[in-house]
């Protein structure tokens, strides 16, 4: 896993929200991906769990900032490592995103007219609506009057990497690319490069990486095992088995840990086990 580690770049979720934590890297990659000025009034806040009570489904965003302007952004890097778009659920995941930042953000007893301008960012190394477009952006609009906007302050931003270079402004096209290959081509990518190499030089934060990824691992087992055990049917049978398989494969486990999960989560047998990683293991 230590090699693993070292060849870590900034498209990963982990490597990606601690980068972010330097103030001044994050206020320019958020400069360059909105494309204007913004002036960050206090330091980024990495994995930020948001949860409003015991019984609802916790958040951990990849990176929480807020500006002077009070507006509060949720940068996050998203990879598929083998899932597919339905399982990521990243419409429906902004939505939710969405709707515990702004009541966290309202305290009790304040008017609406104090809750916070918002920005859910993904940054996606993939084309989530598969139109070609290097940025999506989606604000409420009246389906009546297209040009009736609602306003509510609220803003969802799907940026894809893969999208084709002629498109796309100079300073997102240099970003998209050192996301995608890694290689230096200004000052921004430069920067973000040292920073990413101290992070692969950080014993420190190889184990904080190994903790993240055991915790994160343990939570989807978990949440498979829960949405067996009550029944909620996970796509079908046969998507469950492939989405926890595919789990083991972008946490790096091993073959044994993902035939051994297979057999507690799906009480199958160890032929059956072997069957299926046979079948869905890439």
């Amino acid at each position: 896993m230590a090699k693993d580690y070292e060849r870590l770049t900034l498209s990963n979720d982990f490597v990606f929200g601690k980068v972010m934590e330097n103030k001044e890297l994050c206020r320019r990659v958020l400069e360059t991906l909105l494309q204007t000025k913004i002036e960050l009034t206090e330091y980024p806040v990495r994995e930020k769990n948001i949860r409003l009570s015991t019984e609802g489904k916790p958040i951990r965003l990849d990176i929480y900032v807020k500006d002077k302007e009070d507006t509060l952004y949720d940068a996050e890097m998203q990879n598929k490592n083998g899932r597919s778009l339905e399982t990521l659920s990243l419409p429906k995941r902004s939505r939710y995103y969405q709707a515990l930042m702004d009541s966290e953000s309202l305290r009790k007893g304040i008017d609406y007219h104090f809750l916070s301008d918002s920005y859910i960012i993904f940054i996606c190394t993939f084309d989530l609506f598969g139109q070609g477009k290097y940025m999506y952006t989606f604000e409420n609009t009246c389906k009546e009057n297209k040009d009736l906007v609602l306003n509510d302050r609220t803003c969802k931003l799907f940026f894809n990497t893969k999208a084709e270079r002629n498109s796309i402004p100079k300073d997102i096209r240099r970003l998209f690319d050192y996301i995608e290959d890694g290689i230096v081509r200004d000052k921004l990518t430069q920067d973000l490069d040292e920073e990413v190499e101290k992070l692969r030089k950080d014993e420190g934060w190889w184990a904080a990486y190994m903790k993240t990824v055991t915790w994160e691992m343990d939570a989807r087992f978990e949440g498979i095992e829960i949405g067996r055990n009550e029944g909620i049917e996970i796509g079908r049978l046969e998507g469950g088995i492939e989405t926890l398989i595919h789990t083991c494969q972008e946490f790096n486990a091993t073959k044994e840990k993902a035939k051994e999960q297979l057999i507690k989560q799906f009480d199958l047998s160890e032929e059956a086990a072997e069957e299926q990683l046979l079948k869905h293991w890439k």
